[in-house]
């Protein structure tokens, strides 16, 4: 029968109107006022609230509330309302003395909501109702259990009241309330444990004997420890069950062990403990735990392991030789899990501990190789990683770098992203640090390919792979064989301008690549190339540099050069020499040293100061680059003007004396533009043919350099400086000649063509040595046609003198005449008209 249809009912005349009617409403009265009747009592209280503010908190006061409190059809909003309000107006420990008292003649749930917020009210005993309150945590209602621990938090939270509630049967409640899926439950549990750790950690001592410190009560104190170390100030509580850690490890729990584990995890997350402090043993406990029977401990001994290895500390503690032995042996483990994180470990381990594998002849690093096959997708991930981080050192990069190169290619196809991003990095590590040839044309084509992948991780990984690759000639050979330039023009067009890093590694392959490609604009494009330039006023520091890096090496183009010159690249030159990255400096000058070689920028007389105050930077390379860009400049006659004014002479004794020999080479080679400049203007003031002789034996002793380029450059300095009378003087006085013969068999071209020059310009100052006329005959059949200039050359201003004529007559000089009156017949004339004359 339908639950609203009524039976049929005898005709009454006194139910008429009901029987006539059909069948409606059936509720009954009281359901409706029992919620009336909570709704009314709920604005009485309000009234007896409102009415009561201003007065006392008294006896009848509190009495009329608790009135309230027992009667069972008030509504919980309205117990609530009034427990508030005592709570709020509790000012005194008598009052709430009062309040407390009351409350504990009520028999009502409601006690669980008794006013101990109140800091005074805290202190006044509520302790004495701890068991009662405890009991509450049993209780169907969510709202009471919930309640009810809000009380025993607030209780616990003095010496007496955590006393009070350790003597309950709060410990029977720990495993439900802990694993409960509310969050206040679980969050004010833990607040519980917190204010309880002392009586924890009691029970883990196992030299007590009572009935609160057996293998049971043991393993719920560390079950309760390792909840409330999750949190920082119950990681701090906790800390006290440090020195019980060793013992635990070794418990037969099962449970105990794992809750160590977690509970040691949490601590070093929190930083409460150092691994110093947990020391060795403990460390040694945990990775043998990591091969645990047991599931759970294994995950436990995992997570306090990798808290450990994220400190410098515990880094320095898990690389001791026996643990790193441990985890070698786990390489081999038929645990997949076991195999992924132990690769994870040793990969944090290479970050900063190199000399850890070193220890154990990288055995470990070579054991992962043989993981870059593992059929576990996930371990075969952790093993790349491990080898990204440590191939970054030279030793275990040249240890495992045949066997990756060899799995390289699956690697570089697997579906797993962070396989290939990981992959991408080994490869530019390999690239940096071994020796070997380079990756194969196909190889580098399929890294080139990731460029353009969807994954940012996986782009930026392969750009710096490439960029590393690039960087030796070899190698850019290798990148140029793809089609790289096809990838840089797309990443460079649609490239967001917040993405620095691979701004950078882009920046870095163009520059590496634009050194030995002369059309690399043409490739590049004009318009992306237009943007590099932009990137030269970027914000980042490291943008910019790579950005200069790469207009520097482009610039030695002349189109891009010229390019370089017709965007407002010039206008931010005299910011970026004066910028705080050195190698911002550095590629500065060298892109002013290529612009003003293809005469695309004249430099200023500001600037030109700018790069000579360079000279006296603290980096070496900005010095090179500064010489360098000097010798560019001085190569014309209007920068060398700009440099001779400047105080660049005051440089040059220290830069003849530097042990670099490239910074010798540009020394010599700049002194020798400037006096070149000097004889080619009689019109300005001698300022560098009039060398002081302590300078000049600074470029005179650079003529037995063991660096050839530095003896050519040296010898072209003084052939230029002899050029004059004070500079041949001067030049003799420092004891030029003595290293003539061997500058004269020089295999060099060009130091051999400047000797004679100098031996010319000596012979014209009447500073003749007439020893040297038969080495001077030899040269006149040598392979070079300017050293054979240079030497009929030099022969002509000897023959000027009796000595000379004679000593040239000595030679063998008239067999080498029909020859040179083909090449030079007026210096040949010369010389045999003066041999005539004597």
């Amino acid at each position: 029968m339908h639950p609203l249809t009524r039976p049929p009912t005898p005709q009454s005349e006194h139910s008429w109107w009901s029987d006539r009617n059909p069948v409606g409403p059936t509720i009954s009265i009281h359901a409706v006022a029992k919620p009336l009747m909570r709704l009314m009592y709920h604005e009485q209280v309000r009234s007896f609230i409102k009415k009561n503010r201003g007065m006392a908190l008294s006896k009848e006061v509190v009495e009329t509330s608790c009135s309230y409190l027992a009667f069972k059809y008030i509504s919980p909003a309205t117990k609530t309302l009034l427990l508030k309000e005592l709570d709020t107006r509790v000012k005194s420990e008598k009052e709430a003395s009062v309040v407390h008292l009351t409350l504990e003649s009520v028999n009502t749930r409601a006690i669980y909501w008794a006013p101990w917020d109140s800091p005074t009210a805290r202190h006044h005993g509520p302790w004495k109702s701890a068991p009662r309150i405890v009991s509450l945590l049993s209780d169907e209602d969510i709202e009471v259990r919930e309640s009810a621990l809000h009380a025993v938090a607030r209780i616990s939270g003095t010496q007496e009241g955590a006393q009070a509630v350790d003597d309950t049967k709060i410990w029977e409640y720990f495993p439900e309330h802990l694993d409960s899926s509310n969050y206040e439950i679980r969050r004010c549990m833990c607040s519980i444990l917190g204010n309880l750790s002392d009586f924890l950690v009691g029970m883990l001592d196992s030299s007590t004997k009572n009935k609160r410190t057996g293998i049971e009560a043991r393993r719920y104190a560390i079950c309760a420890l390792s909840k409330i170390s999750s949190w920082s100030e119950g990681a701090r509580a906790a800390q006290k069950s440090l020195q019980y850690a060793p013992e635990l490890l070794d418990s037969f729990d099962t449970e105990t062990r794992r809750w160590t584990c977690e509970t040691l995890g949490h601590m070093m997350f929190h930083r409460v403990v150092s691994a110093i402090q947990l020391g060795g043993d403990v460390c040694t406990k945990v990775v043998s735990l990591v091969s645990d029977d047991d599931k759970n401990v294994r995950d436990g001994a995992v997570l306090a392991l990798s808290r450990i290895s994220c400190s410098p500390d515990g880094v320095n503690a898990i690389a001791h030789p026996t643990i790193l032995k441990t985890l070698t042996e786990y390489l081999n483990s038929p645990n997949p899990g076991i195999r992924q994180f132990t690769c994870n470990i040793l990969g944090d381990l290479a970050v900063c501990q190199s000399a850890c594998f070193a220890k154990l002849d990288f055995r470990p690093c070579v054991c992962i190789t043989r993981l870059l096959r593992d059929g576990d997708i996930d371990a075969r991930r952790s093993a790349v990683y491990a080898l990204s981080k440590m191939t970054y050192w030279r030793e275990v990069a040249q240890a495992v770098n045949a066997r990756v190169m060899k799995r390289a290619p699956d690697l570089l196809d697997s579906s797993d992203t962070e396989t290939q991003k990981f992959t991408c990095e080994i490869l530019g590590n390999l690239a940096v640090r071994t020796s070997t040839s380079p990756l194969s044309v196909e190889l580098c084509a399929r890294v080139v390919s990731l460029m353009s992948n969807d994954d940012k991780g996986i782009r930026e990984r392969a750009m710096y792979a490439i960029a590393k690759i690039s960087h030796s000639p070899q190698g850019a050979a290798v990148v140029r064989g793809t089609r790289i330039w096809e990838h840089l023009a797309i990443e460079i067009r649609f490239l967001d301008s917040l993405q620095s890093r691979i701004w950078r590694f882009t920046c870095s392959i163009l520059g590496n690549l634009a050194s030995q490609e002369s059309a690399c604009l043409a490739l590049l494009g004009p318009k992306s190339y237009t943007r590099i330039v932009s990137l030269l006023r970027d914000h980042d520091l490291q943008v910019k540099r790579y950005a200069i890096y790469a207009v520097s090496k482009m610039s030695y183009w002349s189109d891009a050069a010229q390019a370089t010159a017709d965007t407002k690249a010039l206008e931010c030159i005299q910011d970026l020499l004066s910028s705080s990255d050195a190698e911002t400096r550095r590629y500065t000058c060298e892109m002013i040293g290529n612009l003003t070689f293809h005469g695309s920028l004249q430099p200023s007389s500001e600037l030109s100061a700018t790069v000579v105050s360079l000279l006296s930077d603290n980096d070496s390379d900005v010095r090179k680059s500064a010489l360098y860009t000097l010798g560019k400049i001085t190569d014309s006659t209007h920068g060398a003007d700009a440099v001779r004014d400047t105080n660049i002479r005051e440089y040059f004794t220290e830069l003849l004396d530097t042990p670099h020999p490239r910074v010798r080479r540009l020394t010599c080679k700049v002194l020798g533009n400037l006096v070149a400049r000097d004889i080619i203007s009689p019109g300005l003031s001698l300022r560098f043919l009039e060398c002081e002789p302590y300078e000049c034996e600074g470029i005179t002793w650079l003529l037995d350099d063991p660096d050839i380029e530095v003896r050519r450059c040296a010898i072209y300095s003084l052939s230029r400086l002899c050029s004059r009378p004070q500079g041949a003087q001067v030049a003799i006085d420092a004891g030029a000649l003595q290293y003539v013969p061997d500058l004269l068999s020089s295999f060099n071209d060009e130091t051999r063509r400047w000797t004679c020059e100098m031996l010319g310009h000596l012979a014209i100052h009447n500073h003749r040595d007439v020893q040297f006329c038969a080495q001077l005959v030899v040269l006149l059949s040598d392979k070079d046609r300017n050293v054979r200039q240079a030497a009929i050359w030099a022969l002509s201003k000897m023959s000027r003198s009796v000595d000379g004529a004679q000593a040239v007559g000595d030679t063998t000089f008239f067999d080498y005449v029909p020859g040179l009156l083909v090449d030079n017949r007026a210096l040949t004339c010369e010389t045999l008209d003066n041999n005539l004359v004597t």
